[in-house]
């Protein structure tokens, strides 16, 4: 797999919540006053990620970022664990977990 963003198409619920009080303020641009904490999880109805089916999947993705800075998000990153349902397949947890690392904000 290259360091591109990896091409997907999928439709879904996604749960976020986070240590922010109401929205995040990232999602407006805007700093904040500790770095971010959150926890995403992802139930995918269908889609693919390159040509690999994903229906039925389920993901969670838990975050610690280091800065508060807004700016600082996709250039600082933070650490965090991605943790895949045991029902996936050996060949769609191979396009998952890179596709989280390079896709979804925070890694």
């Amino acid at each position: 797999m290259s360091s591109e963003r990896i091409k997907w198409n999928m439709k879904g619920v996604w749960y976020e919540t986070c240590a922010s009080e109401g929205h995040c303020s990232y999602y407006f641009g805007r700093d904040r006053e500790t770095p971010c904490k959150s926890f995403q999880l992802f139930q995918y109805e269908e889609g693919k990620i390159g040509e690999v089916d994903i229906s039925g999947v389920l993901a969670i993705n838990v975050v610690d970022l280091y800065s508060n800075k807004a700016a600082d998000l996709l250039t600082k990153g933070g650490e965090g664990g991605v943790y895949i349902s045991v029902k996936t397949t050996e060949e769609q947890r191979k396009y998952l977990e890179p596709f989280f690392v390079k896709n979804i904000s925070g890694n």
